[in-house]
């Protein structure tokens, strides 16, 4: 009660000072004067930290380029101007502008808790549509990166390596021969894999053996190097039969 009294007050003297413009430029400036493009700007810092909480196991790229395509699309005073537009007419507005404690001017101030719910629900739905868009695009992407056949691959198909997926794997050191990849876990636990390579940059991998941290029922995986560096090599990862792509980057440490 006290929070919406001291905004009617302020509102009311700034609004004196507005000469009459057309009602898109009269809720920018309202908006200005009273904090909301930051408060609903804060909104949507809230809304993506939610969302990273309620899929803990995206990978922080989506989220950096999510956040991206959000500052790039989400025109929040274009969302917050529609909203406002529902519920005031062109000659309320100016009203609300010049705010002489009109009866206008009530409207505006018994409205305000509404069009924070709908605003809130607009920007919701339209991360949503953001987010949804960027998956499908990232899905491409990834599978252009499954279909990519490299060359070169020769020298990083024995020797002592080093295993990245994403910040929520755990780092994996594993040796691999030419057809047998042990990996060690950072417990030091063991697990094996038959290898079998399809062509130069293409394998498969099928669990042999493991410690009982993996399902032995785990489906063969096949794995295609995308990209090559001095270091060592990206590569685009699925089980047999899934559709879901995942991507990581092995290291060579030795022969």
């Amino acid at each position: 009660m006290i929070r919406s009294l001291l905004l009617y007050i302020f509102v009311a003297m700034f609004c004196l000072n507005l000469s009459a413009q057309n009602s898109d430029q009269l809720i920018v400036q309202i908006l200005q004067a009273t904090g909301g493009s930051n408060q609903y700007q804060n909104s949507v810092n809230t809304i993506l930290e939610l969302k990273k909480k309620n899929y803990p196991t995206v990978d922080e790229e989506f989220w950096t380029r999510f956040q991206s395509e959000i500052d790039k699309n989400l025109d929040i005073d274009s969302l917050v101007t529609e909203a406002w537009k529902r519920k005031f007419s062109p000659l309320e507005l100016q009203e609300i502008a010049t705010f002489c404690n009109t009866e206008t001017g009530s409207k505006w101030l018994r409205q305000s808790a509404n069009l924070e719910e709908e605003i809130l629900q607009l920007i919701a739905t339209n991360t949503d549509k953001i987010g949804t868009k960027l998956l499908a695009e990232i899905d491409l992407e990834n599978e252009e990166r499954m279909k990519l056949r490299q060359t070169g691959c020769d020298h990083m198909r024995i020797g002592k390596f080093f295993s990245q997926q994403s910040a929520d794997v755990a780092p994996i050191d594993f040796f691999r021969s030419q057809n047998e990849q042990i990996e060690t876990l950072v417990d030091g636990s063991e697990r094996r894999f038959q290898v079998n390579w399809l062509d130069e940059c293409r394998y498969t991998l099928q669990l042999k053996e493991s410690d009982g941290t993996i399902d032995p029922q785990t489906k063969l995986l096949l794995v295609n190097i995308y990209e090559i560096d001095e270091a060592g090599y990206h590569y685009a990862a699925r089980f047999e039969q899934d559709k879901q792509i995942f991507l990581g980057y092995v290291k060579r440490v030795s022969q």
